[in-house]
């Protein structure tokens, strides 16, 4: 799944983003009528389809003349796969297929433009296992294509393979892609005749003390272990940045008996967190981002999570400001009855992301922190500030704005709400008031509830002499956040530091008058 889907204009289909394609029927909608699909530079982007509908699929493939990402389509039941206009197909990633299409039972038509450009789609599809096809494009003109969907050779998925391997010595030899999970001893005749056509080999051979003379693959063009790659670990502790090194890249990350592995964003950078993940497919660990400068983090491959310890959630994402972008898969698997995830306070990220991952995990502990967590779609004034006093993230959900004003709020209740606040996005109006103090002092970023309107209106208030709020927050360009005038008591110093954090804003000492 990845997870983590925002509005994209027309355009950005030229410009995907890895994390908006986690939802697929969010990305069917964004761009399943334009032509283009490329990612962002920098960006492996990969969508899996395999749950959509035959009506979305079509939908999605009804335009699109140019692909360059990793799509899978693996045991669907849909009929036919209709791409009238795609004249030109890449792979996200050398050595991957553009399009691998496995396991499919009904599967009965694939078609792309009669003006398919195969000399230049090296690596388009991969085909596998689909009995029912029927009507296929041309893919013996690809040069690195495979196409075989009658056998289980090349299937990708344990479940999908053959069990056992005289199957694959009955099935698979002189086919493009061969796939078997287990170490094999076999005679160099065997050998060779699996390795002579294969373009793809996942298997593990063990060639020891034999009477070999000769192996011969010379159209082999990728080669990987029949057993994910597993991080080797000794029987020891490791420094977060230890593992990180050690372990970038592995497919498998697991602890020693009578270890267990630990890595926060306190000792690792975002690169390095994400680097470590970034081929994962099982790990045994907790993963903390707390209070981080993080903008994204990905487990692009992540099939399954076991926490560290007993009780303790294996991804716990709190307070991180910046945090835009997580992208799990929906299909990961972990231990039945195990809180695996602990998510708040990360108000950037997106509304889709967090209600995917309570679905995932309904019993976890998982919040956009809205109207402070009020579970009622109504409430009253009192009962929104009672809720909101004390809470880091005050933000309000979508069709609502939270509005604080003097009148019906005590000078208590308002410096309550702020106490802790870290982060708001709302409406205070403190006019005309009794109010001798307010104070924000850990507040971090600072969004009106309505554009043109200033999150803070401070306006005469005659024994207002005490204001609290961090020199530093960040707030959205353009906005005049603040509003603060015939405040009398309220010092010079004051005013002049709300000046230079925002030059914009309405801000005056009301002097000579």
């Amino acid at each position: 799944m990845d997870i983590s889907v925002s509005k994209m204009l027309v355009s950005d289909c030229g410009a995907i983003k890895a994390s908006q394609t986690s939802n697929v029927q969010e990305f069917v909608e964004l761009c399943g009528t334009q032509k283009i699909w490329k990612p962002s530079a920098g960006e492996t982007v990969e969508l899996d389809i395999s749950t959509l509908s035959q009506e979305l699929v079509v939908k999605l493939f009804q335009e699109v003349t140019y692909i360059k990402m990793c799509i899978t389509l693996r045991q669907s039941q849909i009929r036919y796969l209709r791409m009238p206009n795609l004249v030109e197909m890449y792979s996200c990633q050398p050595g991957r297929p553009a399009f691998l299409i496995e396991g499919n039972p009904n599967l009965e038509t694939i078609e792309v433009a009669t003006t398919f450009k195969w000399d230049i789609s090296e690596e388009a599809f991969h085909i596998v296992y689909n009995p029912g096809l029927r009507q296929y494009p041309p893919v013996e003109q690809c040069k690195y294509c495979v196409f075989e969907p009658n056998t289980k050779c090349g299937a990708t998925t344990t479940s999908l393979s053959y069990p056992a391997f005289d199957q694959v010595m009955q099935n698979c030899p002189g086919k493009r892609s061969i796939v078997y999970h287990e170490t094999v001893v076999v005679t160099q005749e065997q050998f060779n005749q699996l390795c002579y056509n294969a373009v793809y080999l996942q298997i593990c051979f063990d060639i020891t003390d034999t009477d070999y003379q000769s192996i011969n693959c010379p159209r082999l063009r990728l080669v990987k272990p029949c057993a994910p790659e597993r991080c080797a670990l000794k029987s020891r502790r490791y420094s977060d940045k230890e593992l990180a090194r050690l372990c970038a890249g592995s497919e498998i990350i697991t602890p020693q008996k009578g270890y267990y592995l630990t890595v926060s964003s306190s000792y690792v950078t975002e690169e390095e967190m994400n680097n470590l993940f970034a081929k994962a497919v099982f790990v045994e660990i907790c993963i903390t981002v707390h209070e981080s400068e993080f903008t994204r983090l990905r487990f692009p491959h992540l099939r399954e999570i076991r926490s560290c310890l007993p009780g303790r959630p294996a991804i716990e994402i709190i307070g991180n400001l910046k945090l835009k972008e997580l992208f799990i898969m929906n299909t990961i698997r972990f231990p039945k009855n195990e809180l695996i995830f602990e998510i708040s306070e990360n108000p950037h990220l997106s509304i889709t992301v967090i209600n995917q991952l309570k679905v995932i995990c309904p019993g976890c502990k998982i919040t956009a922190n809205l109207d402070c967590e009020l579970q009622s779609p109504t409430y009253t004034n009192q009962q929104l500030v009672t809720a909101c006093a004390g809470k880091r993230i005050i933000r309000p959900s979508e069709g609502h704005m939270l509005v604080f004003n003097s009148p019906t709020i005590s000078e208590a209740e308002m410096n309550a709400l702020c106490s802790k606040a870290i982060y708001m996005e709302v409406c205070i109006d403190i006019t005309n008031s009794r109010y001798v103090a307010l104070r924000c002092p850990h507040l971090k970023e600072l969004l009106p509830c309505q554009p043109g309107r200033p999150a803070i209106r401070i306006v005469e208030n005659l024994y207002l002499e005490t204001l609290v709020i961090p020199w530093n927050f960040i707030y959205p360009t353009g906005e005049m956040i603040l509003e603060i005038s015939e405040n009398p008591r309220l010092s010079l110093v004051i005013i002049n530091q709300l000046k230079k954090l925002c030059p914009g804003c309405k801000i005056t000492a009301n002097l000579g008058r």
